[in-house]
């Protein structure tokens, strides 16, 4: 699967905050897009890495990303 835009954030809901309307402009112009995130935010104070993940699931339903 080929995409053309690809953004990258460190933990996951970075790139959706920061760029997840820009997403989701350019999916309506008709772009591939998908999010890259580098690490799982064990380290974070809030939620488990379970609760990322099912957070991560909702929002790229939301921005319609390739998965």
């Amino acid at each position: 699967m080929s995409l053309d835009v690809l953004a990258f954030g460190a933990h996951p809901d970075d790139v959706e905050i920061w760029c997840g309307g820009l997403l989701l402009k350019l999916k309506d112009r008709g772009y591939r897009t998908g999010i890259v995130d580098l690490t799982v935010g064990d380290m974070g104070s809030h939620g488990s890495p379970e609760v990322r993940r099912q957070e991560l699931m909702a929002t790229a339903s939301l921005l319609n990303l390739v998965g």
